[in-house]
């Protein structure tokens, strides 16, 4: 289900990021400038995808983050506000709300932990890209659990941590106007009262 991210100033709309691509899309991106990789190095140290074939596809030397978005089940995200404004001959109606992401993180390599706590560390600081997208983390009590990984008789440094952000969302959807009405009428008896009346329907005034 697609959403857009807004920020509320007397109802002006600022549109931020729409989806969980666009948010994993952005968090990969501060996740390698947090540990100092480019962009474009091939393939990247942060994985956004868990190799095809099954094995890893890295050495037990290398340092690599697996990252995982995906929504949480929070309170928070019950609707908090709603306005309505005219498009055209319908009505745009905009729900809005704070909706809660979970970024899930597997490291691996000799460094695994050590990544995984700065980049907790410079999450928590704050990061101006996204702080400017109105995304902000949550403080809790979540620490990162070392958890090494048999695989083919050997052993791999891996280490796990979960973090959790809040998104100002808005859920938009089209209401159509009423282009017509079905309306029975039946008439009294001529002299026995002033208005047409039929329960359930319109009264209408004689005369």
């Amino acid at each position: 289900m697609a959403f857009t991210a807004l920020l509320g100033r007397d109802w002006m709309v600022m549109e931020l990021v729409k989806n969980i691509a666009e948010f994993e899309s952005l968090m990969w991106a501060e996740l390698m400038d947090i540990l100092g990789h480019d962009a474009k190095t091939i393939p990247p140290p942060v994985r956004r995808s868990w190799p095809t074939d099954g094995g890893p596809d890295w050495k037990l030397t290398d340092n690599v983050v697996f990252m995982q978005c995906t929504e949480a089940a929070e309170d928070i995200m019950q609707p908090i506000d709603e306005r309505w404004q005219s498009e055209g001959r319908d009505f745009l109606r905009e729900s809005a709300s704070t909706r809660t992401i979970q970024l899930r993180l597997n490291a691996y390599g000799p460094a695994c932990y050590e990544s995984l706590l700065k980049l907790r560390l410079e999450l928590l600081r704050g990061r101006p890209k996204l702080k400017k997208q109105k995304i902000y983390i949550i403080p809790g009590k979540d620490s990162i659990q070392y958890a090494p990984e048999l695989f083919q008789g050997r052993w791999w440094k891996r280490a796990d941590l979960t973090l959790y952000f809040n998104v100002l969302i808005s859920v938009e959807s089209i209401v159509k106007a009423i282009e017509e009405v079905n309306v029975t009428i039946k008439a009294n008896e001529p002299g026995t009262s002033d208005v047409i009346l039929e329960p359930g329907e319109i009264i209408i005034k004689k005369g």
